[in-house]
């Protein structure tokens, strides 16, 4: 009787932690967007890399100050499991690609629109997400000051770490 008590207590604290886990992590909703250079992106087809999203626009001057700070960010990582992915969310794709090649973008920035931006839960840009290798939202940035891609870098880098050392959650 012990045993089936214990085997009770035990399958509850796994319940309930793996609650709390998908409350704390909610799963990125997923997408296919086109990049300015024609490609499609789907954030499914990234499973298993950590994903960094800069959800803009063009005519945002707090969007504009973060651009070289998502490039430093996508030097930084270059080479590792990450993705870092630009979503313009203006809808209007030729305007975003104009703006990409006068700008020299050398990550991906992808035609969005606002559903995709409130389907992350956007009230306001630029606003920036990390999804972890199983496609779980675990950081989520409002606004842009300088410096703020030094949080990115330690939060991605601390994920990289944990998953290699075999867990796949970040904490918050």
């Amino acid at each position: 009787m012990k045993i089936k008590g214990f085997a009770l207590v035990l399958f509850l604290f796994l319940f309930i932690a793996a609650a709390l886990s998908a409350e704390d992590y909610p799963a990125a909703p997923d997408f296919k967007l086109v990049s300015a250079q024609g490609k499609e992106v789907a954030l499914e087809s990234l499973r298993g890399k950590i994903v960094f999203i800069d959800f803009w626009a063009s005519w945002c001057p707090p969007c504009k100050a973060s651009i070289p700070a998502v490039e430093r960010l996508y030097g930084a990582l270059d080479g590792k499991e990450v993705a870092v992915l630009g979503i313009n969310i203006e809808n209007k794709p030729e305007a975003v690609k104009r703006f990409v090649l006068e700008k020299g973008f050398s990550y991906p920035v992808l035609s969005g629109n606002s559903r995709i931006a409130s389907e992350y839960g956007v009230s306001g840009i630029p606003a920036f997400f990390i999804i972890n290798g199983e496609g779980n939202i675990v950081k989520k940035y409002a606004g842009y000051y300088p410096g703020m891609e030094e949080e990115w870098e330690a939060e991605i880098k601390e994920l990289l770490r944990t998953v290699k050392g075999g867990k796949s959650k970040s904490k918050k």
